[in-house]
Protein backbone atom coordinates (compact mmCIF):
# COMPACT_ATOMS: atom_id res chain seq x y z
CA UNK A 1 0.00 0.00 0.00
CA UNK A 2 1.61 3.77 -0.92
CA UNK A 3 2.25 6.01 1.99
CA UNK A 4 2.65 9.31 1.02
CA UNK A 5 5.22 11.53 2.82
CA UNK A 6 4.45 15.30 2.26
CA UNK A 7 6.08 18.85 3.63
CA UNK A 8 4.17 20.94 5.45
CA UNK A 9 5.72 24.10 7.52
CA UNK A 10 9.07 23.66 6.08
CA UNK A 11 9.07 20.09 7.83
CA UNK A 12 8.23 16.52 6.84
CA UNK A 13 5.39 15.43 7.61
CA UNK A 14 3.44 11.72 7.29
CA UNK A 15 3.06 8.90 6.32
CA UNK A 16 -0.92 8.92 4.81
CA UNK A 17 -2.04 5.91 3.30
CA UNK A 18 -3.40 6.46 -0.34
CA UNK A 19 -6.71 6.40 -0.01
CA UNK A 20 -6.72 9.35 2.92
CA UNK A 21 -4.35 11.51 0.59
CA UNK A 22 -6.27 11.22 -2.59
CA UNK A 23 -9.21 11.81 -0.58
CA UNK A 24 -7.58 15.42 0.40
CA UNK A 25 -6.46 15.99 -3.25
CA UNK A 26 -9.99 15.87 -3.92
CA UNK A 27 -11.07 18.48 -1.20
CA UNK A 28 -8.54 20.63 -2.41
CA UNK A 29 -6.59 20.51 1.06
CA UNK A 30 -3.27 19.61 -0.91
CA UNK A 31 -1.69 22.14 -3.56
CA UNK A 32 -0.32 21.26 -6.83
CA UNK A 33 3.23 22.33 -5.38
CA UNK A 34 3.16 20.86 -2.09
CA UNK A 35 6.49 18.33 -2.42
CA UNK A 36 5.35 15.09 -1.12
CA UNK A 37 7.63 11.85 -1.86
CA UNK A 38 6.88 8.04 -1.69
CA UNK A 39 9.06 4.98 -2.12
CA UNK A 40 9.67 4.75 -5.88
CA UNK A 41 10.12 8.07 -6.40
CA UNK A 42 13.96 9.74 -6.93
CA UNK A 43 13.51 12.61 -5.14
CA UNK A 44 10.91 15.21 -3.87
CA UNK A 45 8.18 16.53 -6.75
CA UNK A 46 5.58 19.04 -6.48
CA UNK A 47 2.25 16.97 -5.94
CA UNK A 48 0.72 18.48 -9.15
CA UNK A 49 3.98 17.14 -11.35
CA UNK A 50 3.17 13.26 -10.19
CA UNK A 51 1.06 11.59 -13.20
CA UNK A 52 -2.44 10.82 -11.60
CA UNK A 53 -2.78 12.38 -8.42
CA UNK A 54 -4.69 15.71 -10.15
CA UNK A 55 -5.89 14.03 -13.00
CA UNK A 56 -9.24 15.18 -14.66
CA UNK A 57 -10.84 12.29 -13.35
CA UNK A 58 -10.33 12.53 -9.51
CA UNK A 59 -11.82 9.40 -8.01
CA UNK A 60 -14.97 9.70 -5.99
CA UNK A 61 -14.46 10.27 -2.18
CA UNK A 62 -13.92 6.76 -0.66
CA UNK A 63 -16.70 5.23 1.06
CA UNK A 64 -15.17 5.85 4.18
CA UNK A 65 -16.30 9.00 3.71
CA UNK A 66 -19.56 8.79 3.87
CA UNK A 67 -21.05 11.20 6.55
CA UNK A 68 -24.02 9.35 7.58
CA UNK A 69 -21.93 5.99 8.73
CA UNK A 70 -20.05 8.05 11.03
CA UNK A 71 -19.48 7.11 14.48
CA UNK A 72 -17.37 10.28 15.02
CA UNK A 73 -15.72 12.79 12.49
CA UNK A 74 -11.73 12.43 11.63
CA UNK A 75 -9.48 13.89 13.85
CA UNK A 76 -7.76 17.22 12.60
CA UNK A 77 -5.45 18.69 14.75
CA UNK A 78 -3.35 15.85 14.86
CA UNK A 79 0.92 16.28 14.77
CA UNK A 80 1.25 12.62 13.50
CA UNK A 81 2.27 11.65 17.22
CA UNK A 82 4.70 14.51 18.08
CA UNK A 83 3.19 15.28 21.54
CA UNK A 84 4.33 14.04 24.41
CA UNK A 85 2.67 11.45 27.05
CA UNK A 86 2.33 14.23 29.65
CA UNK A 87 0.59 16.56 26.75
CA UNK A 88 -1.80 13.78 26.20
CA UNK A 89 -2.52 12.84 29.85
CA UNK A 90 -2.33 17.43 30.94
CA UNK A 91 -5.15 17.22 27.83
CA UNK A 92 -7.09 14.41 29.21
CA UNK A 93 -7.77 15.94 32.89
CA UNK A 94 -8.21 19.10 31.38
CA UNK A 95 -11.04 17.72 28.98
CA UNK A 96 -12.43 15.68 32.43
CA UNK A 97 -12.78 18.65 33.94
CA UNK A 98 -14.40 20.62 31.67
CA UNK A 99 -17.02 17.48 30.50
CA UNK A 100 -17.06 16.21 34.02
CA UNK A 101 -21.14 15.85 34.36
CA UNK A 102 -21.65 14.23 30.66
CA UNK A 103 -18.23 11.91 31.21
CA UNK A 104 -19.63 10.94 34.76
CA UNK A 105 -22.80 9.53 33.25
CA UNK A 106 -22.06 7.62 30.34
CA UNK A 107 -19.08 5.92 32.23
CA UNK A 108 -21.33 5.06 35.28
CA UNK A 109 -23.85 3.82 32.18
CA UNK A 110 -21.34 1.59 30.48
CA UNK A 111 -20.23 0.53 33.98
CA UNK A 112 -23.70 -0.67 35.05
CA UNK A 113 -24.48 -2.10 31.45
CA UNK A 114 -20.70 -4.15 31.95
CA UNK A 115 -21.37 -5.27 35.22
CA UNK A 116 -24.73 -7.13 34.58
CA UNK A 117 -23.58 -10.14 34.48
CA UNK A 118 -21.80 -9.57 38.10
CA UNK A 119 -24.70 -8.66 39.54
CA UNK A 120 -26.71 -11.54 38.27
CA UNK A 121 -24.07 -14.27 39.38
CA UNK A 122 -24.43 -12.03 42.97
CA UNK A 123 -28.00 -12.59 43.54
CA UNK A 124 -28.59 -15.99 41.85
CA UNK A 125 -25.28 -17.57 43.57
CA UNK A 126 -25.45 -20.80 41.72
CA UNK A 127 -23.52 -23.46 42.83
CA UNK A 128 -20.77 -24.56 40.70
CA UNK A 129 -22.81 -27.56 37.76
CA UNK A 130 -26.24 -26.78 38.54
CA UNK A 131 -28.27 -26.16 35.44
CA UNK A 132 -28.52 -22.45 36.97
CA UNK A 133 -24.81 -22.11 36.93
CA UNK A 134 -24.43 -23.31 33.59
CA UNK A 135 -26.90 -20.87 31.87
CA UNK A 136 -25.35 -18.12 33.96
CA UNK A 137 -21.92 -18.86 32.24
CA UNK A 138 -23.85 -18.55 28.52
CA UNK A 139 -25.51 -15.63 29.39
CA UNK A 140 -22.19 -14.17 30.38
CA UNK A 141 -20.61 -15.36 27.31
CA UNK A 142 -23.30 -13.86 25.27
CA UNK A 143 -23.79 -10.80 27.01
CA UNK A 144 -19.98 -10.18 26.48
CA UNK A 145 -19.69 -10.38 22.87
CA UNK A 146 -23.35 -9.07 21.96
CA UNK A 147 -23.68 -6.18 24.34
CA UNK A 148 -20.23 -5.54 25.74
CA UNK A 149 -17.95 -4.76 22.82
CA UNK A 150 -20.53 -2.68 20.50
CA UNK A 151 -20.27 -0.40 23.56
CA UNK A 152 -16.44 -0.43 23.57
CA UNK A 153 -16.33 0.61 19.94
CA UNK A 154 -19.73 3.16 21.31
CA UNK A 155 -17.46 4.19 24.11
CA UNK A 156 -14.52 4.96 21.44
CA UNK A 157 -16.79 7.15 19.28
CA UNK A 158 -17.76 8.66 22.42
CA UNK A 159 -14.35 9.77 24.31
CA UNK A 160 -12.97 10.92 20.80
CA UNK A 161 -16.21 13.41 20.17
CA UNK A 162 -15.31 14.28 23.36
CA UNK A 163 -11.36 14.52 22.96
CA UNK A 164 -11.60 16.72 19.21
CA UNK A 165 -14.80 18.83 20.80
CA UNK A 166 -17.08 17.33 18.66
CA UNK A 167 -21.07 17.44 19.86
CA UNK A 168 -21.82 14.59 21.61
CA UNK A 169 -24.40 13.22 24.21
CA UNK A 170 -24.50 9.77 26.63
CA UNK A 171 -26.20 7.73 23.91
CA UNK A 172 -23.04 8.37 22.03
CA UNK A 173 -21.84 5.25 23.79
CA UNK A 174 -24.57 3.29 22.12
CA UNK A 175 -24.13 4.06 18.95
CA UNK A 176 -21.61 1.13 18.26
CA UNK A 177 -24.48 -1.25 17.78
CA UNK A 178 -25.36 0.57 14.59
CA UNK A 179 -22.05 -1.20 13.46
CA UNK A 180 -22.75 -4.38 15.54
CA UNK A 181 -21.34 -6.96 13.17
CA UNK A 182 -17.82 -4.79 12.61
CA UNK A 183 -17.89 -4.31 16.12
CA UNK A 184 -17.95 -7.27 17.43
CA UNK A 185 -15.81 -8.74 14.46
CA UNK A 186 -13.31 -6.28 14.79
CA UNK A 187 -12.63 -7.12 18.54
CA UNK A 188 -12.41 -10.69 18.04
CA UNK A 189 -9.86 -10.75 15.69
CA UNK A 190 -7.84 -8.08 17.24
CA UNK A 191 -8.23 -10.48 20.60
CA UNK A 192 -7.33 -13.82 18.45
CA UNK A 193 -3.99 -12.06 17.11
CA UNK A 194 -3.39 -10.89 20.33
CA UNK A 195 -3.92 -14.61 21.70
CA UNK A 196 -1.91 -15.69 19.13
CA UNK A 197 1.17 -13.47 19.39
CA UNK A 198 1.19 -14.11 23.51
CA UNK A 199 1.48 -18.06 23.15
CA UNK A 200 4.93 -16.90 21.71
CA UNK A 201 5.42 -14.67 24.78
CA UNK A 202 3.83 -12.02 26.78
CA UNK A 203 6.69 -9.72 25.50
CA UNK A 204 4.81 -10.00 21.79
CA UNK A 205 1.56 -10.01 23.06
CA UNK A 206 1.78 -6.86 24.59
CA UNK A 207 3.14 -5.76 21.54
CA UNK A 208 0.76 -7.04 19.25
CA UNK A 209 -1.99 -5.14 21.45
CA UNK A 210 0.12 -1.59 20.89
CA UNK A 211 0.12 -2.37 17.55
CA UNK A 212 -3.77 -3.02 16.71
CA UNK A 213 -4.77 -0.38 19.30
CA UNK A 214 -5.93 2.21 16.82
CA UNK A 215 -8.22 -0.06 14.61
CA UNK A 216 -11.36 0.09 16.70
CA UNK A 217 -10.57 4.74 16.68
CA UNK A 218 -10.57 4.03 12.90
CA UNK A 219 -13.44 2.37 12.61
CA UNK A 220 -15.60 5.28 14.37
CA UNK A 221 -14.77 7.81 11.51
CA UNK A 222 -14.12 5.23 9.03
CA UNK A 223 -17.19 2.95 8.94
CA UNK A 224 -16.19 1.02 5.56
CA UNK A 225 -12.93 -0.29 6.59
CA UNK A 226 -12.49 -3.83 6.38
CA UNK A 227 -11.56 -5.74 9.83
CA UNK A 228 -7.96 -6.85 8.65
CA UNK A 229 -7.44 -3.37 6.50
CA UNK A 230 -8.58 -1.50 9.91
CA UNK A 231 -5.83 -3.92 11.62
CA UNK A 232 -3.23 -3.36 9.03
CA UNK A 233 -3.51 0.61 8.99
CA UNK A 234 -3.36 0.78 13.16
CA UNK A 235 -0.18 -1.41 12.32
CA UNK A 236 1.21 1.38 10.44
CA UNK A 237 0.02 4.45 12.28
CA UNK A 238 1.84 3.14 15.68
CA UNK A 239 5.21 2.43 13.81
CA UNK A 240 7.23 4.37 15.93
CA UNK A 241 4.74 5.01 18.39
CA UNK A 242 4.44 1.33 20.83
CA UNK A 243 6.74 2.66 23.41
CA UNK A 244 4.79 6.03 23.63
CA UNK A 245 1.41 4.18 24.01
CA UNK A 246 2.85 1.64 26.70
CA UNK A 247 4.51 4.26 28.59
CA UNK A 248 1.39 6.18 28.91
CA UNK A 249 -0.58 2.93 29.95
CA UNK A 250 1.81 2.49 32.46
CA UNK A 251 0.99 6.16 34.08
CA UNK A 252 -2.43 5.51 34.12
CA UNK A 253 -1.76 2.28 35.74
CA UNK A 254 0.19 3.85 38.46
CA UNK A 255 -2.42 6.63 38.94
CA UNK A 256 -5.29 3.72 39.13
CA UNK A 257 -3.04 2.17 42.05
CA UNK A 258 -2.99 5.53 43.65
CA UNK A 259 -6.88 5.98 42.98
CA UNK A 260 -7.60 2.53 44.72
CA UNK A 261 -5.40 2.98 47.71
CA UNK A 262 -8.36 3.03 49.99
CA UNK A 263 -9.19 -0.30 48.55
CA UNK A 264 -6.07 -1.64 49.36
CA UNK A 265 -6.09 -0.52 52.43
CA UNK A 266 -9.05 -1.78 53.55
CA UNK A 267 -8.50 -5.21 51.81
CA UNK A 268 -5.20 -5.21 54.13
CA UNK A 269 -7.24 -4.81 57.31
CA UNK A 270 -9.91 -7.70 56.44
CA UNK A 271 -6.81 -10.19 55.23
CA UNK A 272 -4.75 -8.99 58.87
CA UNK A 273 -8.62 -9.55 60.50
CA UNK A 274 -8.71 -12.91 59.03
CA UNK A 275 -12.54 -11.67 58.21
CA UNK A 276 -13.86 -14.20 55.81
CA UNK A 277 -15.39 -12.33 53.03
CA UNK A 278 -17.49 -15.43 51.58
CA UNK A 279 -18.93 -15.71 55.35
CA UNK A 280 -22.35 -14.23 55.18
CA UNK A 281 -21.92 -12.08 58.12
CA UNK A 282 -19.34 -10.82 56.92
CA UNK A 283 -21.00 -9.59 53.86
CA UNK A 284 -20.83 -5.77 54.65
CA UNK A 285 -17.37 -5.95 54.31
CA UNK A 286 -17.34 -7.54 50.89
CA UNK A 287 -20.33 -4.69 49.82
CA UNK A 288 -18.36 -2.34 50.86
CA UNK A 289 -14.86 -3.52 48.79
CA UNK A 290 -17.15 -3.75 45.78
CA UNK A 291 -18.98 -0.49 46.05
CA UNK A 292 -16.03 1.77 46.64
CA UNK A 293 -13.76 -0.09 43.87
CA UNK A 294 -16.65 0.99 41.93
CA UNK A 295 -16.82 4.02 42.37
CA UNK A 296 -13.07 4.92 42.58
CA UNK A 297 -12.96 3.24 38.72
CA UNK A 298 -15.02 6.48 37.28
CA UNK A 299 -12.51 8.73 37.30
CA UNK A 300 -10.05 5.86 36.56
CA UNK A 301 -12.32 4.86 32.95
CA UNK A 302 -12.63 8.57 32.43
CA UNK A 303 -8.96 9.34 32.53
CA UNK A 304 -8.52 5.85 30.19
CA UNK A 305 -11.14 6.80 28.01
CA UNK A 306 -9.94 10.09 27.01
CA UNK A 307 -6.07 9.74 27.25
CA UNK A 308 -6.46 6.75 24.88
CA UNK A 309 -8.56 8.66 22.48
CA UNK A 310 -6.25 11.98 22.95
CA UNK A 311 -3.27 9.51 21.57
CA UNK A 312 -4.99 8.83 18.40
CA UNK A 313 -6.39 12.47 18.10
CA UNK A 314 -2.46 13.18 18.17
CA UNK A 315 -1.13 10.18 15.85
CA UNK A 316 -3.17 11.50 13.02
CA UNK A 317 -1.55 13.42 10.44
CA UNK A 318 -1.94 17.35 10.74
CA UNK A 319 -4.39 18.06 8.34
CA UNK A 320 -2.81 20.00 5.00
CA UNK A 321 -3.95 23.89 4.37
CA UNK A 322 -6.54 24.38 1.40
CA UNK A 323 -4.70 25.33 -1.69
Amino acid sequence: MTQWYYVQDGRQAGPVDDATFRQWIAEGRVSREQLIWCEGMAQWQAAGTVPGLFAASVPPPIAYEAVADRLAEPPTDGSGGQAGVGNILGNAFRMMGRKFPLLLGAVVLVILVNSVPDILQKVASPRPGEPAAVLLSFFNLVWAICIVLPMTLGASAFSLRVICGQPTGMDAVFSGFRMFGKAIGLQLWMGLLVLLWSLLLIVPGIIAALRYSQAIYLITYRPNLGIKQAVQLSGDMMRGHKARLFGLGLLIFLIALIVFLPVWVILAFVINAGIDLNDPSHSQFALLLWLLFGVLSIPVSMLQWLAMADFHRDLTPPAIPAA
